[in-house]
C-alpha cells in the first residue's frame, strides 16, 4: 500500500541533506574536537541536550510548528496523520501511519535520519571553531522573552568531497541551560542559509512511550526505499528509549 508522505518525507530529507551538506560521510561516533590552528577548539553544543521536547519552525525543509522530541539516541516528530522515530546513531527512521476508520496502523522503514533532527543529528564528524569573542557575531539578545548569549561557531568537515564549513550563529537561553532557541547556518559550499527556531522548550525528560514503535515495524515491514526487506540490525531491532 503506498502513502503519501509529503515534502517533510524522509524522501524529500534524502534530498536535502545532499543539497545542504553536500556530501558529507556517513555518521561516525562522537571524538573529541581537534585543535585548530588558532587553538580556539569547542565541544559540539548540541551534545549537551540529550532529552527535551520543543515546537520547530524553519530547519532543513522549512517545517512548521512540529513537535519534537528526543530521549538520548532516539528522536520524534508528529504530523497529522502520523509520527516518526529516529536512531540518530545508525541513522534509521520508523514511519508509523495513524489508524483511522477505513485504515489499520501501517509503518514504513527509512535508512535515514528524518529531516527534523538536524543540527542534534548530522554534525558527527565535523571539527568545531569558536569564533573569537572580539568579532561582532558575539552578544546578547532577547528572543521570544528568553535573555540569550550568542555563540558563533565553525563546523569543519574536512573529510568531505569536497571538504565542508558550517558558519554556524546559536542563541543560548540562559534559562534554558544555554539550549539554542534560534539557529542561523551558513553552508559554504551551497551558499545556503537557514534559520531554525524553537519555543516551548522543556528540558525534562520525554515519556518513554512516545519512542516505541509500533509491532507494524517488524520484520516483515517493507523498506519503502527499495521496496525490499529491511536489513537485519543487530541483537533486538526496536529502538528503545535509553537514559544514557
Amino acid at each position: 500500500m503506498k502513502r503519501r508522505l509529503g515534502k517533510g518525507s524522509p524522501f524529500a530529507l534524502a534530498l536535502a541533506l545532499v543539497v545542504f551538506a553536500a556530501n558529507a560521510p556517513s555518521q561516525t561516533p562522537a571524538k573529541k574536537p581537534e585543535m585548530t590552528a588558532s587553538g580556539v577548539a569547542a565541544q559540539n553544543p548540541f551534545d549537551a541536550f540529550k532529552h527535551f521536547s520543543a515546537v520547530m519552525n524553519g530547519g532543513i525543509i522549512a517545517d512548521k510548528n512540529r513537535k519534537i522530541y528526543r530521549s538520548g539516541k532516539l528522536m520524534r516528530t508528529d504530523f497529522q496523520d502520523q509520527y516518526r522515530v529516529t536512531d540518530i546513531e545508525v541513522p534509521i527512521t520508523w514511519v508509523v501511519f495513524n489508524k483511522t476508520e477505513t485504515k489499520p496502523e501501517t509503518c514504513a522503514r527509512f535508512d535515514v535520519a528524518d529531516a527534523d533532527t538536524y543540527p542534534f543529528w548530522g554534525l558527527d564528524n565535523f571539527r568545531v571553531e569558536r569564533v573569537p569573542a572580539a568579532e561582532p557575531a558575539g552578544g546578547n539578545e532577547t528572543v521570544d522573552g528568553h535573555a540569550c548569549q550568542i555563540d558563533h561557531l565553525i563546523f569543519v568537515n574536512s573529510k568531505s568531497h569536497p571538504p565542508v564549513t558550517m558558519d554556524m550563529r546559536l542563541w543560548e537561553a540562559e534559562d534554558l541551560k544555554g539550549f539554542p532557541i534560534k539557529i542561523e547556518v551558513h553552508n559554504s559550499i551551497t551558499n545556503r542559509t537557514l534559520t531554525i527556531s524553537y519555543s516551548d522548550v522543556s528540558l525534562e525528560p520525554p515519556d518513554p512511550k512516545l519512542f516505541v514503535r509500533s509491532e507494524k515495524c517488524g520484520g516483515a515491514d517493507r523498506n519503502v526505499q527499495t521496496g525490499t526487506e529491511p536489513s537485519k540490525i543487530p541483537d533486538n531491532p526496536a529502538p528503545t528509549p535509553s537514559p544514557q
